[in-house]
């Protein structure tokens, strides 16, 4: 798990996340949830696409992971 201006990790959160689950104001990775960039196998744009990703969540991620990117998710719209 990795935080930071630039975080790269198996769980990334900051202004530029890259790993498996990214989440910041640019996003790469199996899923990436950005602001204003996303790139990678499952990626989502909020506020715009947040209801997709709680769905994907949902579905795919649940338990405390999916919790905490729809947090994230949250805050970052």
């Amino acid at each position: 798990m990795s935080f930071g201006g630039l975080a790269i990790g198996d769980i990334a959160v900051g202004g530029a996340a890259v790993g498996r689950y990214a989440m910041g104001d640019w996003a790469s990775g199996y899923l990436a949830v950005g602001r204003s960039h996303a790139t990678g196998e499952n990626a989502f744009l909020v506020p715009d696409m947040l209801a997709e990703l709680q769905v994907f969540c949902d579905k795919y991620v649940g338990g405390w992971l999916g919790s905490f990117i729809q947090n994230v998710a949250k805050s970052l719209g």
